[in-house]
């Protein structure tokens, strides 16, 4: 656990880290700000497509990506589904090839290839939510389908 200031919600708070039962990977992260429960993330042991995750989930609100990396040409891909606060990440694609074919085409269409795999689910709070909406790290795109394939 750390204590630290949480610019989401600008309130002190701790991290609650988890490892996977199977192996040392970290598997779960709860968040909690001033006693509330801001974020839960899941980093998943198994394979889901982006079109999986919609037919059981419903189509997410904004697509995004951000870019992971400094000098490293890095991206990664979100879908923002705002009712049901939840956030489907991608894995890190690196390299500007990778950023290219996976990231940087969201901007034009606002679609993401729906063979893409889901690494990340994160529950976030409204507080959470509100700030990622209106953050200015990050672009996102409303959502307008997935890529044909």
């Amino acid at each position: 656990m750390s204590t630290y200031d949480d610019p989401r919600v600008f309130g002190e708070g701790v991290i609650i880290f988890s490892n996977c039962v199977n192996s040392e990977k970290q598997c779960i992260t709860l968040q909690v700000v001033e006693d509330i429960l801001t974020e839960v993330s899941i980093v998943l042991n198994y394979q889901i497509k982006v079109n999986e995750a919609i037919d059981y989930l419903g189509n997410p609100n904004h697509v995004e990506f951000d870019r992971a990396g400094g000098e490293l040409i890095a991206c990664r891909d979100f879908l923002i589904g705002d009712e049901k606060q939840l956030v489907l990440a991608s894995q890190v694609f690196e390299g500007s090839q990778a950023a290219e074919e996976n990231c940087f085409g969201i901007s034009a269409v606002g679609k993401i290839s729906p063979n893409l795999l889901v690494s990340e689910v994160r529950y976030l709070s409204a507080a959470a939510m509100n700030e990622l909406r209106t953050s200015s790290v990050s672009e996102f795109f409303e959502f307008s389908g997935t890529l044909s394939e």
